[in-house]
């Protein structure tokens, strides 16, 4: 009985010794992750699929994979997205310096930015299905895949500039 009374002694201490050292590494690791995204805002208009938006991070654990997703604000309806969730926007791989880079596919503009539907046969968006999200500040969430790190960034998004009129 007394052996293993010095056996909880010397355990529980220990126990917590290192649930205080992992957890501070794994908070360590997330202060450094950063993402940012270019351009800061553009019109959701045609132009758009002639504009790449390209987020990029540093601080980042070398080899991971990145996943950034677009925050749905509440109320703001977007296909194949239930309610509550995040759209996955785009994905990229951490180099050895920390650092990624990847872009807004034009399939993901059409789903996400346009609330639009692609037809399944011609692979082109259907145009009646089009529904530009309204004009705002929008976040987007990078979050590492293996280290749990997580930075958010913004980007505006305009109204289309009204069509000359003829």
């Amino acid at each position: 009985m007394k052996k293993n009374k010095q056996v909880i002694t010397v355990i529980i201490p220990m126990f917590f010794i290192i649930c205080i050292f992992t957890c501070g590494a794994a908070l360590a690791d997330n202060a450094g992750a950063t993402v940012q995204v270019s351009p800061a805002s553009v019109a959701v208009d045609k132009a758009i699929f002639k504009t790449p938006i390209v987020f990029h991070g540093s601080g980042w654990k070398p080899g991971e994979v990145v996943s950034v997703e677009m925050v749905i604000p509440p109320g703001l309806k977007i296909p194949a997205v239930d309610p509550g969730e995040d759209a996955g926007i785009a994905v990229g791989k951490v180099d050895e310096k920390g650092d990624f880079k990847c872009k807004m596919g034009g399939m993901t503009k059409v789903i996400t930015l346009f609330r639009g539907t692609i037809d399944p046969v011609l692979f082109k968006p259907i145009p009646e299905t089009l529904k530009p999200i309204p004009p705002g500040k929008y976040t987007f969430k990078a979050s590492g895949m293996t280290s749990g790190s997580e930075a958010t960034t913004s980007i505006e998004f305009l109204k289309p500039e009204p069509k000359p009129k003829k």
